[in-house]
């Protein structure tokens, strides 16, 4: 099984405002400052469309008309696209206000919201070549999957991107060949896949590394580079914080760790599940770090303590929570739809007590057949981890009240092992306490006395 990964870069054809600065100022500053503001609003004359304001309220009509939005929403949009104004300010000087005919205020959460509602149509041509397609926004990424017959599918994508294209100018965009990327997943060599793909007129070659939402997927699909990534950025931001601790006071400097560093570390840190130890390795020192930053422990205090006093799971843990967290959303329709595809519930032949305890289906073998990748894929992973919930954690249907539950982490299971999370969880963090029934007999644990328990859901979140 071969996947190729799309990603389109496209941009509005409006006046770009770095014409602003092309001309030097008179004397008459106002006559300038309002001379540019026609530049800006003016469009060239040989870009034969633009994308204005009133054109993505048309775009959006039949959206809008469908009976889901009320007069006041329709409102909302039509405030947020029409009658703004700008000014230009250069030092003391500011210019007459200038209305505007193109173009929306940055920043704002209607604007990722109006975008998906304009490029609407441009998904359904792209599912009508049998593509599938993720979109958000400005960021527009391509999947296709084939066994056999490299050809026919880059056939099918050359001719998926020219409806794209002609869709796209005849909607006011422009596609980037240069800044548009492709990724190869699997053995390239034994496909056959070269460098053949044709976007107006420009081969795009195949990428090592693409980057889709701040995540580095490299074709091997082995996340070094994400994490190489995200390990620099963090440890430049721990020199920085390093710097202030002398000026903030406690709870300020945990949560300027928690905002700058920890942030890091837990985006999209599902991904990092399964992942080699010496991987991760370097994203847990990188929290370890922080922790001893925040508590001003020494280099050389055990940090099983420091992170036992500030409630923090160890990376791998915080990873399999997380997946956890999305499967509850998936299942109780508070997610994505492409993640809820991937969950099925567990069907067996005969009636079992195990039947109305809410099990999902692992995927089998000819089903996930890719060996580097299987026990890190979400469909193998969250039906794993899910199945090993108590039954009466699976039945909640709060979300809260779900991430809050003392015991629900008690028989999460590692995706590769058979081995109890919970367990894990004890020789890491040491907690003293009564001996709980669940864990069993030291026997069944391998043969190691056990005297500690851990709420897992208690300190995270």
């Amino acid at each position: 099984m071969f996947s190729l990964c799309f990603k389109l870069y496209y941009y509005f054809i409006v006046c770009c405002p770095g014409q602003l600065w092309e001309n030097g100022w008179g004397k008459n500053k106002n006559k300038n400052l309002n001379h540019h503001h026609h530049k800006i609003a003016c469009i060239h004359s040989n870009w034969d469309t633009t994308l204005s304001m009133a054109e993505l309220m048309k775009g959006a009509q039949s959206t809008i008309n469908s009976g889901f939005f009320s007069g006041l929403v329709i409102q909302w949009f039509r405030s947020f696209l029409l009658g703004h104004v700008q000014k230009v300010v250069v030092g003391d000087e500011c210019s007459d206000p200038w209305a505007l005919t193109c173009g929306v205020p940055q920043g704002f959460v209607l604007s990722p919201m109006l975008s998906n509602i304009y490029m609407k149509p441009l998904g359904e041509i792209i599912r009508g070549f049998g593509l599938g397609v993720h979109q958000y926004a400005d960021d527009t990424q391509l999947y296709l999957s084939f066994k056999s017959e490299p050809v026919k599918a880059v056939k099918v994508l050359c001719e998926c991107l020219e409806a794209v294209g002609g869709w796209m100018a005849a909607n006011g965009l422009k596609l980037n060949p240069d800044k548009t990327e492709v990724l190869f997943l699997g053995d390239r060599g034994q496909a056959g896949v070269e460098d053949s793909l044709v976007l107006n007129r420009v081969t795009v070659p195949l990428k090592d590394q693409v980057h889709s939402l701040g995540v580095i997927l490299d074709s091997q699909l082995s996340m070094e580079a994400q994490v190489n990534s995200v390990s620099r950025a963090a440890v430049y931001q721990l020199h920085l914080v390093r710097r202030l601790r002398p000026y903030l006071l406690a709870d300020c400097l945990a949560r300027v760790v928690h905002a700058l560093v920890i942030s890091r570390l837990d985006y999209c840190n599902a991904l990092y599940l399964g992942l080699p130890l010496k991987v991760t390795r370097k994203l847990q020192l990188i929290q370890n770090a922080a922790a001893r930053l925040v508590t001003g422990g020494g280099r050389r205090d055990h940090i099983t303590p420091v992170l036992k006093d500030l409630h923090w799971l160890p990376v791998r843990f915080r990873a399999q929570f997380k997946v956890l967290v999305l499967t509850f959303k998936a299942l109780n329709g508070l997610g994505p739809v492409y993640l809820k595809e991937r969950l099925h519930p567990h069907r067996s032949a005969r009636t079992l007590r195990s039947s109305a305890e809410g099990l999902l289906a692992v995927p089998s073998l000819r089903e996930a057949k890719l060996q580097g990748t299987r026990q890190r894929a979400f469909s193998v992973v969250a039906p794993t981890l899910w199945n090993a919930l108590p039954s009466d954690v699976k039945t909640i249907n709060n979300y809260l009240t779900f991430r809050r539950q003392p015991c629900s982490g008690k028989f999460l299971r590692q995706p590769c092992s058979g081995k109890f999370l919970m367990y894990d969880i004890l020789v890491f963090f040491g907690f003293y306490g009564s001996r709980p029934e669940w864990l069993g007999k030291p026997s069944q644990m391998g043969g190691v006395q056990i005297t500690n328990y851990y709420y897992y859901y208690y300190y995270y979140y």
